[in-house]
């Protein structure tokens, strides 16, 4: 066989297994979140691949270009041994990205996108809580580990066993680089997701299937591809000020019998409490006797609605009114020092001194730098909790 069909067909078969691996880890996600999708079709597992095709175009990428490299040399042993560095490296970070979302999918709901290295990186809670995930997802560990031999065992199997010898001449460099132009074409349209007037975005997964779904149709990887660089969002003016102004406003003027007169005001935000957790809701069947006693001389909205699923957008949305509107977080994101008018401020301009206490440590989230941005005066994380009580208090 000459050697330039010999390395186009041994690339088609490493490529071949890439698709393998991505579609093995969809089929996972899949049976591992299989209660949160409904009226599911085999065929978004086949629309997946041509997700799939973009995420392996740029794992692979330093692969193909040095798989079909015109030269000679691409026939020696330590040139093989990059080769098969190439395709272990990327196929590794695929699998790693695909197999976040076996677990994690369950918490947001949605694809991981780059706000979750964003989210980890700010504070070191996710260092402390490392030994915690490894023992509540131990089964992404054993999969990870079962997928990479899967992988070994077939790249193996497709390897070169005897590297052959070719005297290259100017025709043999001409097919060569032929083959590399047109393989470089096929490797940017499978980029793009197509020949499409604009390449395909995590958007383009709901023309195959209703929105509750389309998590299957993609891939972690691709996801994370796609969101890479900050996210800028386009202004859009469908009204002037004026008009908005007639059409709708949320501003809402309460009238009352007494003027806002120096009473506390204080917020308890309690982390994954649903409705069932509070016996004022139940009966008095619950967690929270404190609670159930404040209910008894407070307004109570028994009918209420998330505006963030994560930790990281509790805030934003109950301070600041600011739901999630973007891919990533509004925390991490490169709008976070905007000006918001905020409930802080509002108590600020009627004189209140403000404060945070969190339970957890300075940083976590980046929750300290937001809330000085939206006017609280004094943040109080574990680092400025009394030192005799933090062993007897902190949980960890």
């Amino acid at each position: 066989m000459s050697s330039h069909i010999l390395h186009l067909k041994l690339l088609i078969k490493k490529l071949s297994i890439a698709f393998l691996i991505f579609t093995l880890t969809r089929i996972l996600f899949y049976l591992f979140n299989t209660h949160h999708f409904s009226d599911v079709s085999p065929s978004l597992f086949i629309y997946g691949l041509r997700f799939d095709a973009v995420a392996i175009a740029y794992l692979f990428l330093p692969l193909i270009i040095f798989q079909l490299l015109p030269f000679p040399h691409r026939n020696t042993k330590w040139y093989q041994t990059i080769l098969t560095f190439l395709f272990h490296i990327g196929n590794f970070i695929g699998i790693v990205f695909n197999l976040i979302d076996l677990a994690y999918f369950d918490f947001t709901f949605k694809r991981t996108t780059t706000d979750f290295f964003g989210m980890i990186g700010i504070g070191d809670d996710f260092i402390k809580l490392l030994p915690r995930y490894v023992i509540d997802f131990w089964y992404d560990y054993l999969l990870l580990i079962g997928l990479l031999i899967l992988s070994y065992y077939l790249h193996k199997k497709i390897s070169l066993k005897k590297i052959p010898t070719q005297t290259y001449r100017i025709k043999d460099y001409g097919i060569h680089s032929l083959i590399l132009i047109l393989f470089a074409g096929l490797t940017i349209i499978a980029m793009r997701g197509g020949l499409q007037y604009k390449p395909i975005n995590i958007i383009n997964a709901g023309q195959y299937t209703k929105a509750q779904n389309t998590p299957i149709v993609l891939n972690t990887t691709f996801t994370i591809l796609k969101t890479l660089f900050d996210e800028k969002l386009k202004p859009i003016d469908y009204f002037s000020e004026e008009e908005l102004e007639k059409i709708y406003t949320p501003k809402t003027t309460i009238t009352g019998n007494s003027q806002l007169a120096g009473k506390n005001v204080v917020i308890i935000i309690l982390e994954s409490f649903a409705k069932e957790y509070v016996g004022g809701f139940n009966n008095g069947k619950g967690y929270t006797p404190f609670i159930d006693s404040l209910l008894k001389h407070s307004y109570v909205f028994h009918k209420a609605y998330a505006n963030g699923q994560r930790s990281i957008e509790a805030l934003p949305s109950i301070l600041a009114g600011l739901p999630p509107l973007m891919n990533g977080n509004y925390v991490v994101s490169n709008y976070s020092g905007s000006q918001l008018d905020a409930l802080p401020k509002i108590l600020k301009e009627n004189s209140y001194n403000t404060s945070f206490y969190h339970g957890g440590a300075n940083g976590t989230m980046g929750f300290n730098g937001f809330v000085g941005n939206i006017g609280i005066d004094h943040y109080f994380g574990i680092n400025e909790y009394p030192e005799e009580n933090k062993a007897r208090d902190f949980d960890g």
